[in-house]
């Protein structure tokens, strides 16, 4: 799309001598970095010296060619410019324009100097000079020892960040490294780019994966997708992302074309570095002291003194004993691990014998974590569906170059504690029903497919291989996640010797009003169908909202079924109106001044009977409370006492005044009334009032509010009652309960908590 800007100011940042020009040292260019339809003509002028540019990514110098004014842009083309002052650069800015370029997808450029790429002395894409072939090395076709792509080096570069529909959002210069393992071996390389002060900022503030909080990132990978580059280009990001239903951590990803020096270079993934930022802006952990590590203990961050007295743990003792399982719970997180295991098996990736990733951090937990990483090895491309792969997992030989015992240690002695065992097994069969289910699988190839599928005729077209080809590829992963459940469950069976298999069908009715855990998973769907095995219990926990009951016990077994199916269905209900419900009601909430230690509740009796509270509660966000019991006469009013209001039972009790929610149940449980609300007064008295107790709506009153008083909107008229309801009158009884609030300061959610309520 042409942008019809005729020209375009840019306030660039002096690189130097910042100090010695004010605001009106300017570039002034007539377009700036982004999408253009067509040729045209850029323009380029500065107030404060002579402009010199390049366009195959080295930094200008006062060598540089000198702007003549204006240029014809015919194709795409990286232009960094420089302004000079007295034979110094002073200023600099760098400019892709895509032309006659349609994406998709993000650009991100890199600009660098081609020595930095190539040269073969300081080249970190190269085999440099003191490179020599290694033909003892068999697991690539060309391996060269002491390459300098093997080399810990970074070079600089400027990095443009240019989203559909956004434009320009991050221009700066980093650090370029090459990035990888074995695939540094490759003709087509991963990289990291690294935001330093040296270089400028030291954060690339942006956004850059739509399903993290984040948006600040130190380091960036930008991925071929190693082992996959020459198939799918999404294997890696397809596992990872099926892994995110389970309790797997994960690198989340955007798919990018790349431009290197203004070429372009293809479709790339750009993903979060692992490293100690990762695990700050992930998990809170604290960067100087977290550790992480990869595949038989080797650091690559912090220390592996944790990791080793976990080893130690696990190798003097046997997990029969429930007390020493649990023990070892304080070590590692066994359900993420259990996840991690089974996630991998599911996708045969043989990579996985070393090349994983955990990590731990005392200030977050004292549990390892393991992270689903580099599975572009996984998904039909290592192994076929149909590979029994959970026994080699599981052999206590080495049975394959990818299974040596140290590679599957931990999980065998797992295997040692029955309820790991069973937990294990149901979490194969739950992970094939729900994350791993066929449907789901291909939905979410599907969904990339589409993603990827309009820039693969571009990239195959500069790097080789055709859309057929790829298409034929995406293809065999709906294969795998076709064929591949049925194999697990039968090789699951297998191996443990169970010959008893079921079709579970349950369904969850009204769940937004409760919360179903299946083998510890938080169950969020409505329904599942999937293979369990009679003779391994499966546990089902449910727990409801304030309000509602359900119709099974709160911690159920599933198990021995009798015959081929099992309908278990889980019902959330509203617990019903209590017969008082529109007699007694709030009328009114005080007190919630923040930093206030109390807040008082008034009640209103509508009736000209009086009501005995026997057994009666509140319920709030802190959970609940009964109060004693006590009779609100016809015309019994609460005194005061030394300026607070006296309740007559000492219910102490927390109210958030920021957000929070009162029920008052009978003893019941049946709902008399309730009152909720959102927002807080800072550092002035407010509470929260009924204009008329009849009323179904609350609104806010600054001050200390009416206790013990008709509230500020109803007074009644002496006149209107005769004529209504003769001398009866209204009859208010006021109930003040004092709550004291000792901890006012908790942490909400930022989105409002929605508790709907059926009256």
């Amino acid at each position: 799309m042409m942008i019809n800007v005729k020209y375009f100011l840019i306030v660039c940042t002096l690189s130097i001598f910042s100090n010695l020009f004010a605001s009106g040292d300017t570039l002034i260019l007539s377009h700036e970095s982004g999408w253009y339809e067509s040729s045209f003509l850029l323009e380029a002028s500065s107030t404060v010296g002579e402009i010199v540019y390049e366009i195959n990514g080295t930094t200008p110098t006062r060598r540089s060619s000198k702007w003549r004014g204006s240029m014809k842009v015919n194709s795409t083309t990286l232009i960094r410019f420089g302004v000079k002052y007295e034979s110094k650069i002073i200023l600099e800015k760098t400019c892709l324009y895509l032309v006659d370029f349609e994406s998709t997808i993000p650009v991100l450029s890199l600009g660098t100097a081609p020595a930095n790429l190539y040269d073969s002395v300081r080249g970190i894409y190269v085999p440099g000079h003191r490179a020599y072939r290694d033909t003892t090395k068999t697991a690539v076709s060309v391996f060269y020892a002491n390459a300098n792509y093997t080399q810990k080096w970074e070079r600089d570069v400027q990095v443009n960040y240019i989203v559909p529909g956004e434009g320009e959002v991050i221009h700066q210069a980093a650090g370029l490294r090459i990035f990888g393992g074995l695939t540094r071996h490759s003709a087509e390389k991963s990289l990291r780019i690294i935001a330093r002060d040296e270089y400028g900022d030291d954060r690339f503030d942006y956004p850059f994966f739509p399903y993290r909080d984040n948006d600040s990132y130190k380091h960036l990978v930008i991925r071929t997708s190693g082992g996959d580059a020459r198939s799918t280009r999404f294997r890696d990001v397809l596992t990872t992302q099926l892994a995110k239903n389970l309790n797997i951590d994960i690198q989340e990803f955007q798919p990018v074309n790349l431009f290197v020096n203004g070429e372009y270079w293809g479709v790339y993934n750009l993903r979060e570095r692992l490293g100690q930022h990762y695990l700050q802006s992930n998990f809170g952990a604290d960067k100087d002291t977290s550790n992480l590590l990869q595949g038989r203990g080797a650091v690559d961050h912090g220390s592996g003194a944790r990791y080793r007295e976990l080893l130690a743990f696990l190798r003097a003792h046997t997990f029969s004993d429930g007390a020493l399982y649990d023990s070892l719970g304080q070590l590692m997180d066994i359900q993420n691990f259990r996840d991690f295991q089974v996630a991998q098996i599911y996708t045969g990736n043989i990579d996985y014998m070393g090349n994983i990733r955990y990590w731990q951090s005392d200030d977050v937990s004292s549990q390892f974590r393991w992270i689903m990483y580099d599975t572009d090895l996984g998904f039909g491309h290592g192994v076929p569906a149909r590979w029994n792969f959970i026994a080699e997992r599981l052999s206590s030989r080495q049975t394959k170059w990818y299974n040596p015992n140290w590679s599957t240690f931990i999980l065998r002695k797992l295997m040692e504690n029955t309820s790991f065992k069973y937990e294990f097994i149901n979490q194969v069969c739950y992970a094939m029903s729900i994350a791993y289910s066929s449907d789901n699988a291909n939905r979410l190839i599907d969904s990339l497919a589409d993603v990827y599928r309009p820039e693969m005729a571009r990239h195959f077209q500069r790097n080789g291989g055709s859309v057929k080809r790829w298409e034929a590829a995406v293809q065999s992963l709906r294969n795998f996640a076709d064929e591949r459940p049925a194999y697990y469950l039968k090789h699951t069976g297998q191996l443990f010797t169970l010959t008893d298999p079921y079709i579970l069908h349950l369904t969850v009715d009204g769940r937004e009003h409760g919360r179903v855990s299946i083998n510890k998973n938080v169950f969020a769907d409505s329904a599942l169908i999937g293979q369990f095995f009679s003779s391994v219990p499966l546990e089902v926990i449910v727990d409801t909202d304030p309000l509602y009951i359900v119709n099974t016990p709160s911690r159920d077994t599933i198990w021995h079924a009798e015959g081929d199916t099992i309908h278990y269905s889980i019902t959330f209900s509203f617990v019903g109106n209590s017969p008082l419900h529109g007699q007694v009601k709030i009328n009114e909430v005080g007190g919630l001044t923040d930093g206030k230690d109390s807040v008082w509740i008034e009640l209103v009796n509508l009736d000209t009977q009086s009501v005995t509270l026997s057994g009666w509660s509140f319920i709030s966000k802190k959970g609940r409370h009964t109060i004693d019991s006590f009779t609100i006469d016809l015309f019994g009013l609460l005194q005061h006492e030394e300026g607070v209001m006296d309740a007559p039972v000492g219910i102490r009790h927390k109210i958030s005044g920021k957000s929070d929610f009162v029920y008052l149940v009978d003893d019941n449980g049946l709902l008399v009334d309730s009152i909720s609300w959102r927002h807080a007064k800072d550092s002035i008295p407010f509470g929260y009032e009924r204009p008329h107790p009849k009323d179904d709506f609350i609104a806010l009153s600054v001050g200390g509010g009416s206790p013990l008083d008709y509230n500020s909107n109803h007074r009644p008229d002496s006149g209107s009652d005769a004529e209504g309801s003769g001398k009866r009158g209204w009859v208010v009884f006021f109930v003040l309960i004092l709550l004291i609030m000792a901890s006012l300061g908790l942490a909400w959610k930022k989105q409002w908590l929605t508790l709907p309520i059926k009256q």
